[in-house]
């Protein structure tokens, strides 16, 4: 099981006055971790799946 903790559930790529929710979670092989809104983890997650220990998609869930 992969555990992801992040310190907060927004984008990091977005503004953070916007406060965009992330569905988007990886954890880099520093031990740091990334969130990003569904726009910015589609844009980034080829990257991310070649670089990132784990990730959790949950992009899905945007319009559900």
């Amino acid at each position: 099981m992969h555990v992801i903790s992040v310190d907060a559930d927004e984008c990091d790529a977005c503004p953070s006055e916007a406060h965009v929710k992330a569905y988007l979670y990886a954890r880099m092989p520093s031990g740091n971790t990334v969130s990003y809104c569904a726009h910015h983890g589609t844009e980034y997650l080829e990257q991310l799946t070649r670089q990132a220990s784990a990730i959790i998609d949950l992009r899905h869930q945007v319009h559900a």
